[in-house]
């Protein structure tokens, strides 16, 4: 006689103590005391087997529907802030006094989730409702039963997955989304918790508990529902302006969890000084157009994001994405004058207050009209960088009276290679005259090579193609490879080029011949050459030789076969394929490129790639102290595992030598300093006075520090009235009011 397991619903020997198909133990009890015991009914046909999993608001079940005879899962709602269950009761208890509202409201939202999934019976990428009620004092959802594993479990076992792979979960993510979109739905909890991958390789999305209809910007507030590194910056708002967009940011955040391993940093955070770096500067090697549209779709603010699943799905697929640049730069209102802003605060008429700034001459207009902020005496206007060579933007910068110092270097796709990027400090800012202004040059296209898929199969050569950075474009022919298998690649294996370069292969539609009368037997493969293999085999025996994997290897040479699935003396005959290894010889990384990097941050890259790296250390006034000036060898070329990487490190402005002056190295030192004040060092050198040995500088006798900012000599003035910054509060209305504000 057959009993049912409670571990996996299926039928097994009653004679046993264990499940033979899962390994269940029959007289094993629930988990923790609150939970129904195994072999419970519900709804009169739901039989509760073993805990799949349990939290804060509930216990999901796996079950049996005895009408329909299917394994199912069945939520129950148990929020254990509000109810519990006495062991050996089926009623939950529930908590007396405000706990009873939560509880009753926790409810009616858990109902309302099963009646939300309703609505997509059937739907790709949507798990499936069959029935939900309450009994017990609860409620219970009764949904499909998945078998497979949650991406989060996933992720867990294996850190992260190959881009092929998160691309296909990506998009079918995006599928499901588009659904519900188009219901007017958003799910406010995509992460790799609630995305089931099914053993099929169908994605589901799980837990709609957090879902809401989409409200406008003024319509009723939403329940704040945060995941940290997944939830975007609207959804710790109660009225934030959610929709669409909103899980547009958990998908792309659930996406680079998967291909880098970690989760973006927080939105909140990001909101004050954004960190996230795109997954191509994380060490993954993807499209750039991928990595374009994963940064879109992060974008913290909503207005920059992708819109829509629609839209995110197309910029995946596209061959350029245009970049969302973010607006989360604050505008500088720090050097507004003192009673410019008390006359804000106390509500003065706009055109008051602009009187007031025309007859204060702090606005003031030239002879065509155009008005301009005045720049205080010691003060700047940051120069806009953005595009610029180092060389102008240097020259640019010391006409500011402002100092340029280059302090990082990274891809991109859009600035040219050596032209500036980012500065630290925005355009149009005030700044005190000598400021040092960071800026960070482009390195240009990140670069790639290309990998060997000759005889691969053209699967298997699109996943590596992939990886590496490439646009694939094939056509097909007649050719000695396999048919499906890769004749011709149009980039040659091994060379170094741009990422986004497109590749063309020629895929093999094989010989097209008749099948001989022959048969043979497999030799030993290792050690020959693939290429020489594959023609000797086709010639002899019209067998295909097909390349599985490559690998590398330090004593077998690159392109010589390492190992083959079938044995030698196996029979083989006409058009028969046998799957080898391949060495790709010692292995190999392309040098990053490590300019202006922290020492830290390049030694960490370089040694993950697994070089040996050494330090030359140098003065240097152009690079910031413990930041790489320069590296040997250089970037963009490929570089064996374990080869020597030297990085020549800069260690600051070589230290003044206080030497005693004489009269010629004293008036030399005086011509120098008033260049650099812009005075004459003619003049100077006349208002000098003798120096002593070891006597302190006088004060026109100031040593010049490298790098420090120019220090304007003045002849003495009369002592004026202060500037708008420093008028005293008390003296604010009589200075409006002499201009009949």
């Amino acid at each position: 006689m057959s009993k049912r397991c409670m571990g996996c619903m299926g039928e097994y020997d009653e004679g046993l103590a264990k499940c033979p198909l899962c390994g269940y133990e029959r007289e094993s009890e629930a988990k923790e005391a609150y939970h129904l015991p195994p072999g419970s009914v519900i709804g009169d046909r739901y039989m509760l087997g073993r805990v799949l999993g349990f939290g804060g608001f509930g216990v999901t079940y796996i079950g049996f529907d005895e009408t329909l005879g299917i394994r199912v899962a069945v939520k129950e709602y148990l929020p254990g802030e509000f109810a519990t269950r006495i062991p050996g009761q089926k009623k939950v208890t529930i908590y007396t006094g405000e706990g009873e509202e939560q509880f009753a409201a926790g409810e009616k939202q858990f109902l309302d989730e099963a009646r939300r999934l309703a609505a997509f019976q059937d739907k790709k990428g949507i798990v499936n409702v069959y029935d939900s009620f309450e009994e017990n004092d609860t409620a219970y959802i009764i949904m499909e039963y998945l078998e497979g594993e949650s991406l989060k479990e996933r992720l867990k076992r294996v850190g992260k997955l190959p881009l092929h792979e998160a691309l296909d979960i990506l998009n079918q993510i995006l599928d499901a989304l588009e659904l519900i979109h188009a219901e007017g739905m958003i799910h406010r909890d995509i992460a790799p918790d609630n995305v089931y991958l099914e053993k099929d390789g169908a994605v589901k999305l799980l837990d709609f508990g957090a879902a809401r209809f989409a409200t406008t910007r003024h319509s009723r507030s939403l329940t704040i529902m945060v995941k940290s590194g997944y939830s975007p910056e609207e959804q710790y708002q109660s009225h934030g302006n959610q929709g669409p967009w909103t899980d547009i940011y958990a998908a792309a955040a659930t996406f680079y969890r998967m291909v880098t391993g970690t989760a973006p940093e927080d939105s909140m955070e990001r909101t004050l000084k954004d960190t996230v770096k795109p997954p191509s500067r994380m060490g993954i090697k993807l499209p750039k157009p991928i990595d374009t549209a994963v940064m879109n779709a992060l974008n913290v603010k909503a207005e920059d994001r992708t819109k829509s699943a629609a839209e995110f799905k197309k910029e995946l697929e596209a061959s350029s994405v245009a970049v969302k640049r973010s607006t989360l730069k604050k505008q500088d209102t720090a050097k507004w004058p003192l009673w410019l802003k008390a006359a804000a605060v106390l509500g003065f008429a706009a055109a008051g207050i602009f009187l007031a700034l025309l007859f204060t001459d702090v606005i003031r207009f030239d002879i065509t009209g155009r008005g301009q902020m005045s720049v205080t005496e010691g003060e700047s206007r940051v120069p806009n960088f953005t595009n610029m060579t180092q060389e102008d933007a240097k020259a640019s910068a010391e006409a500011a009276g402002l100092s340029l110092r280059v302090y990082d270097k990274e891809y991109s796709d859009i600035i040219p290679e050596g032209r500036i990027m980012e500065q630290d400090i925005a355009a149009g800012q005030l700044v005190d005259t000598g400021t040092v202004i960071r800026v960070t040059l482009s390195a240009g296209i990140e670069k790639t090579f290309v990998p060997d898929v000759i005889g691969m199969t053209e699967d298997k050569a699109r996943e590596l193609l992939l990886e590496a950075g490439f646009k694939i474009r094939v056509e097909e022919e007649t050719g000695e490879m396999a048919p499906g298998a890769v004749e011709k690649q149009s980039l040659p294996a091994y060379q170094v080029t741009e990422s986004g370069s497109e590749i063309l292969l020629t895929v093999s539609t094989g010989t097209g011949e008749e099948a001989r009368d022959v048969e043979g037997e497999l030799g030993e493969l290792s050690g020959e050459d693939f290429l020489t293999a594959a023609r000797r085999l086709y010639s002899q025996y019209q067998v295909y030789l097909i390349k599985e994997e490559t690998e590398y290897s330090d004593e077998v040479p690159e392109g010589e076969i390492l190992s083959q699935a079938a044995a030698a003396g196996t029979k083989v005959h006409p058009f028969d394929q046998i799957s080898v290894t391949v060495s790709s010889g010692k292995e190999r990384h392309i040098l990053e490129d490590m300019s202006y990097k922290t020492v830290e941050e390049a030694r960490r890259i370089l040694e993950s790639a697994s070089f040996t790296v050494t330090e030359e250390h140098v003065y240097s006034g152009e690079t910031e102290a413990g930041h790489v000036i320069s590296q040997t060898p250089q970037a963009s070329q490929l570089a064996e595992k374990g080869q020597e990487i030297t990085l020549t490190v800069s260690d600051g402005p070589e230290p003044a030598v206080n030497n005693p002056p004489t009269p010629q190295n004293q008036n030399q030192g005086a011509q120098r300093q008033n260049r650099d004040t812009g005075q004459q060092g003619r003049q100077a050198g006349q208002n000098q006075a003798p120096a002593q040995p070891e006597a302190p500088p006088q004060e026109n006798q100031q040593p010049a520090q490298p790098e420090a900012p120019p220090v304007q000599q003045q002849p003495p003035v009369q002592q004026e009235a202060p500037p708008a910054d420093d008028i005293a509060p008390e003296d604010l209305n009589g200075r409006l009011g002499n201009l009949g504000i």
